[in-house]
């Protein structure tokens, strides 16, 4: 494993990624997988989801470099909500100031006190798309919230990335037994980071809503979460995934 920090938050606390198998940043023919967590504070158990998802890979090198696969973790997009969440309001969804980061990207945006003023105004925000544009072949992008036991996927965009975007929430369907959502306004331009990588960077992207009731998603969930979506990271560094 390689551990980089792509940026800071508002109150300097580093936002880590996690990387396994191939050198994300080679120019080779190599792909990124990018599996992110915890952009909203209170959704924190997505956190302890992915570095279970770390022990996984580090018993996947092999196959990893045999994939050409890169699988980065990024287990803790919004750290200062996360703690603001654990030891002060446990409803919790912003940043340090209060923004809500998955509104505060740039497609979509509705200026407001709770969205940021500015797109891209967060430096949680700025760091996670210059860590994307680093990228040199993204292959998807999953990304980790609570609650629902779901998958929003159906993104209003057509052709090849549609058939991309709708073959992974299948695949990913298929193994965590989460339902699909059908069109939903969670999948149009909303200042979203998985609209921006579907809409603007054309990544393939789906988000997975773990756990059930509430956020937090209380913790005697968490081994039940694990079951559901530990075979499916397995899967997604076979041949046979649909990245």
């Amino acid at each position: 494993m390689k551990t980089i920090s792509i940026g800071s938050s508002l109150s300097g606390r580093n936002i880590y990624a996690l990387i396994y198998g191939s050198d994300y940043s080679s120019s080779d023919d190599s792909r990124q997988l990018l599996i992110t967590a915890s952009i909203h504070g209170r959704e924190y158990i997505n956190t302890d989801l992915l570095f279970r998802f770390s022990l996984e890979l580090d018993r996947m090198e092999t196959e990893l470099h045999k994939q050409k696969l890169s699988v980065i973790l990024l287990p803790l997009l919004n750290p200062d909500g996360v703690l603001i969440s654990k030891e002060i309001h446990p409803r919790f969804r912003g940043n340090q100031r209060g923004i809500d980061l998955n509104r505060n990207f740039p497609i979509g945006h509705h200026p407001s006190p709770i969205h940021g003023i500015l797109p891209a105004s967060e430096p949680e925000v700025q760091a996670m798309m210059t860590f994307i544009e680093s990228l040199t072949n993204p292959a998807a992008v999953i990304h980790y919230h609570s609650v629902g036991s779901l998958i929003y996927w159906d993104y209003q965009v057509e052709g090849a990335l549609r058939r991309k975007i709708k073959a992974l929430a299948e695949f990913a369907g298929a193994y965590t037994g989460y339902r699909l959502a059908g069109k939903t306004p969670d999948t149009l331009p909303n200042g979203g980071f998985g609209d921006w990588c579907a809409y603007v960077k054309h990544i393939p992207t789906i988000t997975i809503e773990t756990g059930h009731f509430f956020a937090p998603v209380p913790h005697f969930q968490y081994a039940g979460i694990c079951r559901r979506n530990l075979p499916f990271l397995r899967a997604l560094v076979s041949p046979a995934a649909p990245i």
